[in-house]
């Protein structure tokens, strides 16, 4: 199964508010993933790519009124493991082979 949003989503975010969830058991909220991709980009793109969105959310909104938002969600996603691909200057095909370096299918 691939998904774009899962637990580390919801706990960097969740912590991010100020949520204390430093004694969550991950087993217990869903199922570990075998794979887990943070894909980053430099703040300017990130920018960019947001501005670029035709129907933003409500945290992109929220992350606008509060840049320090976006740092903190990144510094809890850090806490997490995960596999970081910087998209900065790739492709989206460029991307998805990274990705598939590390899945053996």
């Amino acid at each position: 199964m691939i998904c774009d949003r899962y637990v580390y989503t919801n706990l960097a975010y969740h912590e991010a508010f100020g949520l204390d969830l430093s004694k969550a058991d991950l087993n217990k909220l869903g199922i570990v993933p075998d794979f887990c991709f943070l894909l980053t980009a430099t703040e300017e793109i990130c920018k960019a790519r947001a501005k670029n969105r035709k129907n933003k959310s409500v945290i992109e909104r929220m992350m606008e009124q509060d840049p320090g938002l976006r740092v903190k969600v990144l510094e809890n996603y850090l806490k997490y493991p995960m596999i970081i691909i910087d998209t900065s200057e790739l492709k989206v095909k460029e991307v998805c082979e990274r990705m598939l370096q590390f899945v053996k299918y």
